[in-house]
């Protein structure tokens, strides 16, 4: 409400008397009536919520119980949880130990948890623990349960690693004594029979062994009759992936007792376990079958007498090209073992060679081959053969003349000097070896060159190589003149040996 007093010249209005009065008077009713509102309205409000608050009464009690055992089932399946995750911990350790050999397994762990439920129950609101303890009763047959089923999947696993461990080493024997198999067979069945496990469980480690076994005696054989019995047993018609029947004759008779005829065993294995197997044999029949041809040709290569030709067609390891070729080279050995023989006598008889002669010219070179075989030093192979025949082996004569600044020094020196040595125990040998005499020639030049100037061998030798060659030397005998082609002497010594080579053999 306004207050009129703040205008100036309030007082001039007209109709207006004391506004100044007027005007408190209307505020101190308005307040008087603003304060008797709010009392009733207060009043009216309290009268409310004590009616409210009568009426719900119940509804709240009920929201607080409700409250209070939700809280309590929270910390109870808490409780529960954690309870489960220690006793999983606890479960691992004692199979642990359990598969050590520690016994009472179930009994140990229902004996764990009880005493960690009393402990959990004990920690709970005491308003919980006659629920909390009922629901443990409920539930401990169901752990009572799961403990029974752990331990005999644990049982099982075991005989069945241990099975697996027995039937491996019972296979060993069968593949090193196959003719063992029915043994060794009725045996692994005593082993399924005894253990303690569900009749299913033991079929499929009967099959295990059965399976093992039969491969095992597979594998045991010849590789000729791995091929040859797995071959007979692939007919698509009569096989299946489990491989249960080569014939159903078989697989009767093997449920009757222990397999007793090849097919029988066979049947045994799985049709993809028999196409492995005869795939192994195949690649082992390989390998074996290249081995057994190096260790043939080997045999031939020391001794082809001693290799039969029967002992070639009736190898089983052999293909048919592999014995073809074989029998041909055991005759080409043998035939060169023979002419070796011959050589080798001709060389020791008392008949002369003659060098003209082209058979004793071969001779003497196949005798000359032999030094390659044998303890003999060349040099000295090559004394006997000339001292023995008179004759120069070829192939010595060719390897002296066709030297070259590529071949060793050393070599040149060595076959020089096996030359004058020789020489000198069959001069006429030397003269009339290689054509138009040229290893006579060459012997003329090592003489002048190591003795008549007194170089060493090593001098000489390289001298041959880069300096003195055949047909110089042949130019020398036919002219006395210099050699045709121009060369730069690489020494005065050297200018003084081609001179004194000129004048000798000019």
């Amino acid at each position: 409400m306004a207050r009129f007093s703040k205008f100036n010249g309030v007082l001039t209005l007209p109709g207006v008397t004391t506004p100044q009065v007027i005007a408190d008077t209307a505020v101190g009713e308005a307040r008087e009536g603003l304060g008797a509102q709010i009392g009733r309205t207060v009043s009216g409000l309290a009268r409310l919520a004590g009616k409210s608050l009568e009426q719900n009464a119940p509804r709240i009690k009920e929201v607080a119980r409700v409250r209070e055992q939700n809280s309590g089932t929270f910390e109870l399946l808490k409780s529960q949880v954690k309870l489960n995750a220690s006793m999983r911990e606890a479960e691992a350790e004692q199979r642990q130990r359990a598969l050590a050999g520690e016994r009472a397994y179930s009994e140990t762990l229902l004996a764990r948890r009880r005493d960690a439920e009393q402990a959990m129950i004990k920690d709970l609101p005491p308003e919980m623990q006659i629920l909390a303890g009922e629901r443990v009763r409920q539930k401990e047959p169901d752990y009572l349960a799961h403990l029974a089923e752990q331990e005999y999947a644990d049982d099982v696993s075991y005989y069945r690693q241990s099975a697996a461990e027995i039937f491996e080493m019972l296979a060993e024997e069968v593949r090193l004594e196959p003719e063992k198999f029915p043994e060794i067979d009725a045996f692994a069945s005593e082993v399924v029979a005894s253990m303690p496990i569900a009749g299913a469980q033991k079929a499929v480690l009967s099959r295990h062994a059965e399976e093992a076994l039969a491969s095992a005696w597979i594998e045991g054989l010849p590789l000729s009759e791995q091929i040859r019995h797995l071959k007979e047993d692939e007919d698509p018609g009569q096989t299946t992936d489990r491989g249960d029947a080569a014939t159903n004759a078989d697989r009767t008779r093997k449920e009757e007792g222990v397999a007793e005829t090849a097919s029988e065993k066979v049947a045994l294995l799985g049709a993809t376990q028999r196409k492995s197997l005869l795939t192994n044999a195949y690649r082992n029949l390989a390998i074996e079958s290249l081995r057994e041809e190096e260790r043939i040709v080997s045999r031939l290569s020391q001794d082809p007498i001693s290799v039969r030709q029967r002992d070639i067609q009736d190898n089983d390891l052999l293909s048919e090209f592999q014995k073809q070729k074989l029998s041909v080279e055991r005759e080409t050995q043998a035939n060169e073992q023979v002419t070796r023989l011959s050589v080798a006598n001709w060389l020791v008889s008392t008949e002369a060679g003659n060098q003209f002669e082209p058979d004793h010219q071969l001779r003497t070179d196949k005798a000359f081959a032999l030094f390659e075989e044998g303890d003999v030093r060349e040099d000295d192979h090559i004394r006997g053969i000339v001292n023995s025949k008179g004759i120069v082996p070829g192939s010595f004569v060719a390897r002296v003349l066709n030297t070259g600044p590529a071949t060793p020094n050393d070599e040149i020196g060595r076959d020089h000097e096996t030359l004058q040595e020789i020489a000198s125990l069959n001069e006429r040998a030397v003269e009339f070896s290689g054509k138009t005499r040229d290893l006579q020639k060459r012997l003329n030049i090592w003489v002048a060159l190591t003795g008549g100037s007194g170089l060493s061998p090593e001098v000489a030798a390289r001298r041959i190589a880069h300096g003195i060659s055949t047909e110089d030397s042949v130019a020398i005998t036919e002219s006395g003149a210099a050699p045709s082609r121009q060369r730069v002497l690489s020494s005065p010594t050297e200018e003084v040996v081609l001179v004194n080579l000129r004048n000798m053999l000019g």
